[in-house]
């Protein structure tokens, strides 16, 4: 599997969020076009489910929800549509 390109200022927010998943389980990533949003899928466990990230009113990136169903593909993760939950 490849290695999945995640932006460094991603990286940095999930660091400092301090999840107990880590960045090598991530299989794929996901961007909003008309918003500052971001969802990483991992795999840890034989699980696949999702981070997601936005950027906050500074223009930093932050962890909105750090845990988002079981998604049963990474074709689902792809396909599911995005809701704004934040506001």
């Amino acid at each position: 599997m490849a290695k999945v390109s995640i932006p460094e200022k991603i990286k940095k927010a999930f660091e400092d969020y301090g999840h107990q998943c880590t960045l090598d389980k991530a299989v794929d990533i996901r961007f909003a076009p008309e918003r500052s949003w971001a969802g990483i899928l991992f795999k840890d466990d034989g699980e696949l489910f999702a981070v997601d990230f936005q950027q906050n009113i500074n223009g930093d990136w932050e962890v909105s929800n750090d845990y988002i169903r079981p998604f049963d593909s990474v074709k689902e993760f792809k396909e599911t549509k995005l809701v704004d939950s934040w506001f």
